[in-house]
């Protein structure tokens, strides 16, 4: 059914279609195919154990819709469909799902990191099918892999998800690096969009965060640029802006970024990176392709890496994201948010209701649409004190938001003194 209504939406439009490694995706992208077909569609059928940035990457080259059947990096009882407008350009297209695989692969420079030592995990993601290849094309060496099965049985997995934005996923990867010579560690999620780095450095092992790593980004970019960040990402402001860069705010979610960096290239301007809070990293071309993040990661390494001056750029030791229990949306969106303007401006802070509410220099808040959640970050320089503040405006309307609120704080707050630059 999906098939045959996506074949009316594209007008029967050729799709390069593809899906991840979970469980049900073979069986609904045979479905799927079936129906665009039946419905006078045409599909360059590229199979199971694709990634996402693969199969939209394709439909670019192609000029081709995208369509691309994943849960990214949701549990095994989620399934979705990701569809990306190809342009209006044609070129010629492969025959055979393998031939679109190779044109994928031939995308990637040929760079020479000498031989760099890697550790992956694959989260049992489609990234076990793709990054081996490239990593050999671009001369690293993959000293140990994690989960590279591509089983898509999540139900015995840390998290039960293929997510490595969950802190106490990235504990496994940390341990066997520091017993290791690997000198990067990349994490995956199901579909390969979303990476997580970690880094040894003065004999440390850690991870780095999105706010560190957009720092490090633009200590690396010498002409000047715009980067495209989503409100959660608002503490990496005072670096983009100190090393001569200009940062564009936008609405949280991944169509947000995407249509604002090809906006902004449409305008002339030079946009050298998108980025989320929930480690999607853009290209200038609106990618957020794991592996391409990897290969730029690797050019910063060659060029030398300094932690200690991107932390400073930053002006905070570490930043505080949260996801909070919130079961009673209007709750939340009548009683708890217009208490916390009010607090924030009795208490001089810049308010801003653009996506969520956000507190200059304090926190941000953003009830999800998809989930019983709401995503809290603190930064500045007490950003337990900062937390204390809200949760005591939150209290008497939403004692239990409140109350959770304190136990996730306190929770990522160790693991960010544990295991993050």
């Amino acid at each position: 059914d999906l098939g045959m209504e996506a074949a009316d939406l594209l007008e029967r439009t050729k799709i390069v279609l593809g899906a991840d490694s979970r469980k049900s995706s073979s069986e609904m992208l045979e479905a799927f195919k079936g129906g665009y077909q039946k419905n006078g569609g045409e599909v360059l059928n590229c199979g199971i154990h694709c990634t996402t940035p693969m199969i939209e990457y394709l439909g670019s080259l192609y000029g081709l819709t995208s369509v691309m059947i994943t849960a990214s990096h949701l549990d095994k009882t989620w399934q979705g469909i990701k569809i990306r407008s190809g342009g209006t350009s044609y070129k010629k297209t492969a025959h055979t799902g393998e031939e679109a695989f190779r044109d994928y692969v031939r995308s990637f420079p040929e760079k020479d990191f000498g031989g760099l030592p890697v550790t992956v995990d694959y989260f049992e993601g489609s990234a076990a099918r793709t990054f081996p290849v490239i990593a050999a094309r671009t001369n690293m060496c993959i000293v140990e892999a994690l989960n590279a099965g591509m089983t898509g049985d999540y139900s015995n997995f840390p998290s039960h998800s293929p997510d490595p934005t969950i802190p106490e996923n990235l504990v496994t990867i940390i341990e066997i690096m520091k017993n290791n010579d690997s000198c990067l560690g990349i994490a995956f999620d199901g579909d390969g969009d979303r990476h997580v780095f970690i880094l040894r450095q003065d004999n440390e092992v850690r991870a780095i965060d999105p706010v560190l790593l957009t720092a490090i980004s633009a200590m690396h970019y010498r002409q000047p640029g715009i980067f495209v960040l989503g409100p959660f990402m608002v503490p990496a402001e005072k670096a983009i802006s100190s090393t001569g860069h200009k940062m564009v705010r936008v609405h949280r979610g991944r169509p947000h970024i995407i249509r604002n960096i090809l906006d902004l290239k449409c305008r002339g301007e030079r946009v050298h990176r998108g980025m989320e809070s929930s480690y999607h990293g853009f290209d200038s071309e609106g990618f957020d392709d794991g592996i391409r993040q990897v290969i730029e990661f690797c050019t910063y390494l060659q060029k030398g890496i300094d932690i200690k001056k991107a932390k400073r750029l930053i002006h905070y030791r570490y930043t505080l994201e949260m996801r909070v229990t919130c079961e009673d949306d209007t709750l939340f969106r009548e009683s708890v948010i217009p208490a916390l303007i009010k607090s924030g401006k009795k208490r001089g802070l810049p308010m801003d209701r653009t996506d969520g509410i956000w507190a200059k220099g304090s926190f941000v808040a953003r009830k999800s649409s998809r989930e019983d959640v709401v995503s809290f970050l603190f930064y500045g320089e007490d950003p337990e004190k900062e937390m204390e503040s809200v949760k005591r405006v939150v209290s008497p309307l939403y004692g239990e938001l409140a109350e959770d609120l304190e136990k996730k704080f306190h929770a990522m707050k160790e693991y960010k003194e544990e295991f993050y630059w």
